[in-house]
C-alpha cells in the first residue's frame, strides 16, 4: 500500500473527522453518489475529471462522496496558495497542487506547470488519483463549459514517465447541486465509465493532437450526460422554469431522492428547448419570474394560494404561532451563526460561486472554532464550566436549529405574502397555465 492510500492518524482526524463533519453539518444535508461500481480499484492509476460550478466545494464534495479509503489529490488555480505561507503548506498537505493559467499568472508562468505536472505524475504512479476540472474555471450555473485538452495530455505525460508500461485511465465524473447558495441541501455524484488510454498509446506517438482531441471529446460526452446542462443562453429563465411548479420534480420535492430529481430535470429542460414554442415560453417565464422577485416569493409558495381564503389564514395563524414561541430561543441561537453565515458575504465582491466557498473555508478553519472557543470561555469564566461545557456539545445542534428556523420564519413571511397579493397570485397561476400548455406541444 502506497504513502497515499495510507492515512495517518492527523490526516483522518483533521479530514475524515473533522471536515466532512462539518460540511455535513453546514453545507449537505446528503450526499447520493451513482455509478460507484465504475470506480477503478486502488491501486490503478487514473485521473477523475468532473464538471465544475460551485468553486472549492466541488472537490470538497466529490472527495466527500467517494469512499473512506480513497484519498485523492487536486489541481487547483495557483493563486490559492498564495493567500498565507500556512494555508499553502495546510492545501499541499491535503494533496492540492498549483497549475498556472496564462490569463492570471501570465503565459512566463506556464513553465511552472512543467513541476506540477512531475508532481502529479509522482502522485498517479503512487496510488493517488487526481481530480481535474477540464473547464478551466467553474461555470456561472448547470450548463458546461468548452473542455481543454490538458488533462489528457497530463494522462499522457504520466504513461511516458513510467514507460508506456502501465495502464493510465480517466475518470469522468458529474455533480449536481440540489442548491448553489444556501446551506444543508442535497448533493449528487455520478461516476461515468473509465476511458483507457493504452489502447491509444502507440496512435499518440505519430499522431497526438489527434488522440488528444479524441479523449476530450469522450470527456465531454461522457460528462455532459451524466449532468443537468441547460445551456447558457437564457439560462436565468430556463433556470426558473425548472424550479418551477410546471417541472414535477418542484412539485414532489424531498419526497424524491435527488438523482430522480436530476432525471426528472433533465427531461424538463430537453423538453423546453425543443419546444416549438420556445421564443415565446422565454419572455412569459422572465414576466413571471420577475413578478415573483418583486413579491419575494418563489413558485412553490403559489401552492399555498390553493386552499380557501380562511384555510390561508389558519395555517398563517399557526406557522406565525410556532415562530413566536421559538422566537427567544432562535434569537440566542444567532450567535454567533448570524456572523458565520453573513460574513463571507460581506467579503464577497464579485462572484456569487463562492458563496458557499467562502462559508464553509472561512468558518470551519476559522469563525466556528474561535467563536466556539470564546463562548465556551465566556461562560465558563462569568458562570460555570459544567453549563459551558454542555453549551459546547450542543454547538452543533444549536446551528441547525438556527438555520431550518429561520428557513421556517422565511416561508411564513412568503405565506403572508402570497395571502395579501392575492391577484397577482392569481396572475402568476394563469401565466402558469399559458407556459404548460405550450411546453405540452412538443413536436413528436
Amino acid at each position: 500500500m502506497s504513502k497515499y492510500t495510507e492515512q495517518s492518524w492527523l490526516y483522518k482526524a483533521f479530514v475524515e473527522c473533522y471536515l466532512r463533519y462539518s460540511n455535513n453539518l453546514m453545507m449537505i444535508r446528503k450526499h447520493y453518489v451513482v455509478g460507484l461500481e465504475n470506480l477503478p480499484q486502488l491501486g490503478e492509476r487514473f485521473f477523475i475529471v468532473s464538471n465544475h460550478q460551485n468553486a472549492a466545494n466541488d472537490p470538497i464534495n466529490i472527495a466527500f462522496s467517494l469512499p473512506r479509503d480513497r484519498r485523492i489529490g487536486f489541481m487547483t488555480r495557483a493563486d490559492a496558495f498564495n493567500l498565507n505561507s500556512s494555508f499553502s503548506k495546510l492545501i499541499r498537505w491535503l494533496g492540492l497542487v498549483p497549475v498556472f493559467r496564462a490569463g492570471w499568472e501570465g503565459a512566463e508562468a506556464l513553465e511552472k506547470n512543467n513541476d506540477s505536472f512531475d508532481e502529479i505524475s509522482t502522485k498517479i504512479n503512487d496510488g493517488m488519483p487526481i481530480v481535474v476540472f477540464p473547464e478551466g474555471t467553474h461555470a456561472q450555473g448547470h450548463y458546461l463549459l468548452p473542455l481543454s485538452t490538458g488533462t489528457a495530455r497530463m494522462a499522457f505525460h504520466v504513461a511516458e514517465q513510467n514507460g508506456w508500461k502501465e495502464d493510465i485511465k480517466i475518470l469522468p465524473v458529474a455533480h449536481h447541486y440540489e442548491d448553489y447558495f444556501n446551506v444543508q441541501h442535497d448533493f449528487l455524484l455520478t461516476i461515468g465509465q473509465p476511458i483507457s488510454l493504452k489502447p491509444y498509446y502507440e496512435e499518440y506517438q505519430s499522431k497526438p493532437y489527434t488522440v488528444l482531441r479524441r479523449v476530450k471529446k469522450q470527456m465531454c460526452e461522457q460528462i455532459q450526460q451524466m449532468m443537468l446542462d441547460e445551456g447558457e443562453t437564457d439560462y436565468e429563465v430556463k433556470d426558473f422554469l425548472r424550479t418551477s411548479l410546471l417541472n414535477e420534480s418542484t412539485r414532489r420535492g424531498r419526497s424524491v431522492a435527488l438523482p430522480e430529481r436530476l432525471a426528472i430535470d433533465k427531461k424538463f429542460i430537453a423538453s423546453l428547448i425543443q419546444s416549438p414554442n420556445y421564443s415565446e415560453i422565454i419572455p412569459l417565464a422572465k414576466q413571471m419570474k420577475d413578478t415573483e422577485d418583486r413579491l419575494g416569493i418563489d413558485d412553490s409558495d403559489t401552492l399555498y394560494a390553493d386552499s380557501s381564503t380562511a384555510v390561508q389564514t389558519l395555517k398563517l395563524a399557526g406557522s406565525a404561532i410556532i415562530d413566536l414561541i421559538l422566537l427567544p430561543l432562535w434569537i440566542i441561537s444567532l450567535w454567533p451563526n448570524l456572523l458565520c453565515y453573513r460574513i463571507p458575504l460581506l467579503l464577497l465582491k464579485t462572484d456569487i460561486m463562492f458563496v458557499n466557498t467562502f462559508r464553509f473555508i472561512l468558518n470551519v478553519l476559522v469563525l466556528y472554532p474561535l467563536f466556539a472557543l470564546i463562548t465556551t470561555a465566556v461562560i465558563g469564566f462569568n458562570a460555570n464550566w459544567t453549563i459551558a461545557l454542555i453549551y459546547l456539545a450542543f454547538y452543533p445542534s444549536i446551528t441547525l436549529f438556527s438555520w431550518y428556523e429561520w428557513l421556517h420564519i422565511r416561508q411564513t413571511i412568503r405565506r403572508f405574502r402570497v395571502l395579501t397579493h392575492g391577484t397577482e397570485i392569481a396572475s402568476l397561476k394563469a401565466l402558469r397555465e399559458k407556459i404548460g400548455k405550450m411546453l405540452s406541444q412538443i413536436a413528436a
